[in-house]
Parts: structure tokens; C-alpha cells; sequence
């Protein structure tokens, strides 16, 4: 059998070794429906939005989704294939005429999210046709930035982003090329010229209790697990010692 030390010293590596992996996290972009949201909190449709409404503060179901410009739909943002028509897809959130900014998705009440799934679709020519699509995106968190990069996209696709230890907001920018998209990077998407489509976004808040900043019940458990397994192998070494103190010298 194994002795009460070994499995006190696993049960606390496996518990120190979960923490770490949850503040370790990195951000993860996926391509496919359920690859970053399993429950949707919160989502957006843009049913509302007509041509020539302001986005710059606009609002939906707790998420706060934003461009420094006005609303615009058009038919082929999404392609022409199964996705593509405006009966499924508009209206959309898309800045008319494109704009010098990203979009900001974010929650109005601060929340964290864990993850975030989205439609993407370009004002760019070649959208109806499959031409893949440069976007660079920025995860924030308390201001920082926590990952950015591009990833080439088709109109219509579902991206996905997510981090499991949370983030609090999503610059999103979709470009002419990768090279523009690579550029644009450089300040965080706050000035280059863009030209994303974007609809049906789905969210889900990071944490049971809702970005409280609280470890998950596993990470408790598996903590506790340890602590016990440190409190027995101290409790054992005293007692050894105890012992060895009343053998004969």
C-alpha cells in the first residue's frame, strides 16, 4: 500500500498543479459552433439595429457591443451560399462604410467571460465568393492586453473565443488582407481601417459566480485535498519523532 505521505504529497500536487493551470490559461481562437461557449448567458441578434443606427453605444441582453459609427446592412457580407442571405443574417452589426476603429464587445455590468462565439462576415469584395477573411483580434482584460493575433476566417463562419480564466472585452476587426490585419495590430485595432460584419453573438460569463473572481469548486476541492494530505504528513513526521524520542539511546 502506499504510504499516507505519498498520496497527501499527490493529492497536493494535483491541487497546486490545477490552480496553476487555471491562472495560466491562454486564450484560445476556434472556428465551429461550440468550440468556446457550451452555456449562452447572454447573446445578441442586432434585430432591432436598422441602416443608420448609431453603434456607438449600442446594447443588447447585458453585452455592450460598440463602434465609433453608424449601421449598415447589405446582402452579401455573410457570402451567397446557405449563410449568406439576409433573411438569416440581417440586419447585422456592420459599420457603414466601414470605420478607422474596431468593434468592442464587452458586458455593461462588468463581468468577466469565459467564453464567446460570434458570425463573422467583411465588407471587403470576395465575401460572396469564400475568400478567406483577415481578422485580428485583442482579448482584454482590466485593460491589458491579455493575447491578440489574427486568424483567417470565410464569411459565414462561427469564431470562438475563450479563456478560461476569463476576460472582460474583444476588439475585433476584420481586414483587407493579412498584411492590414498584422498592421492594425500594432495599436491594438484603434485606428486602421476595417471593415467587419458581425451576428448572433453568444456568451457565456466566466465562473459559476458570474467573474466574482472566485476559484471554481474543483480547484477548492483538489486545494483542500492537498492541505489535509500536508496536515497528515506533518501530524505522521511528529510523531515519529515523538516516538524516536522515547526509544533507548
Amino acid at each position: 500500500m502506499f504510504s499516507r505521505s505519498i498520496i497527501a504529497g499527490v493529492s497536493f500536487s494535483i491541487g497546486v498543479f490545477y490552480l496553476a493551470s487555471q491562472a495560466y490559461a491562454a486564450p484560445v481562437v476556434t472556428i465551429g459552433a461550440g468550440t468556446a461557449v457550451t452555456t449562452v448567458d447572454r447573446s445578441a441578434t442586432f434585430d432591432t439595429l436598422s441602416i443608420g443606427t448609431d453603434l456607438s453605444s449600442y446594447t443588447e441582453d447585458g453585452l455592450s457591443i460598440t463602434a465609433p459609427a453608424t449601421g449598415y446592412y447589405f446582402y452579401n457580407a455573410f457570402g451567397d451560399g446557405p449563410l449568406g442571405p439576409e433573411a438569416t443574417f440581417g440586419p447585422f452589426f456592420y459599420a457603414s462604410g466601414g470605420v478607422d476603429a474596431s468593434f468592442t464587445i464587452t458586458t455593461v455590468d462588468s463581468k468577466k467571460i469565459d467564453g464567446l462565439e460570434l458570425n463573422i462576415g467583411t465588407g471587403f469584395d470576395g465575401a460572396e465568393v469564400g475568400t478567406p477573411i483577415p481578422v485580428a483580434y485583442v482579448f482584454l482584460n482590466g485593460g491589458v492586453v491579455a493575447a491578440s493575433g489574427t486568424i483567417n476566417a470565410i464569411a459565414g463562419d462561427i469564431l470562438g473565443f475563450s479563456d478560461t480564466s476569463g476576460f472582460d472585452t474583444l476588439l475585433l476587426g476584420a481586414y483587407d488582407d493579412t498584411d492590414d490585419a498584422t498592421v492594425a495590430l500594432a495599436d491594438n485595432l484603434a485606428s486602421d481601417y476595417q471593415a467587419a460584419a458581425i451576428d448572433n453573438v453568444k456568451v457565456e460569463l466566466a465562473g459559476p459566480q458570474g467573474a466574482t473572481g472566485l476559484p471554481a469548486p474543483g480547484a477548492l476541492t483538489l486545494l483542500g485535498f492537498g492541505v489535509a494530505g500536508l496536515a497528515i504528513v506533518r501530524r505522521s513526521k511528529l510523531n515519529q519523532a515523538n516516538i524516536s524520542q522515547l526509544l533507548p539511546v
